[in-house]
């Protein structure tokens, strides 16, 4: 087990976030997706765009533990939008299914 599939197994959100999640990656394109969710669009290897989207997604699900009381410093919206890209990306992989 590669340390990308171990980071997809123990990635656990709440349901509604995945739900909502799993639907925006029905809807998900990248090349016109990824620009808006990832500074650095130039990167063409899947390992290393879902690296990158698994680390903006640690961070914002850290602010939603931290500040899930205080309005205007989550954004829910991005969280899913993060979570349906790494659905998208993540397609081929088993690991997708711990989530």
């Amino acid at each position: 087990m590669t340390e990308f599939d171990n980071r997809l197994e123990k990635l656990k959100r709440p349901k509604l976030l995945v739900r909502a999640a799993r639907i925006g990656a029905a809807l998900y394109k990248p090349e016109r997706d990824l620009r808006r969710i990832m500074v650095l669009y130039q990167i063409t290897n899947t390992a290393d765009i879902l690296t990158q989207l698994l680390e903006k997604e640690a961070e914002i699900d850290s602010v939603r533990r931290r500040v899930a009381t205080q309005w205007g410093k989550y954004d829910p919206a991005r969280h899913i939008e993060l979570l349906a890209a790494i659905i998208w990306e993540a397609r081929d992989t088993a690991q997708l299914r711990a989530l």
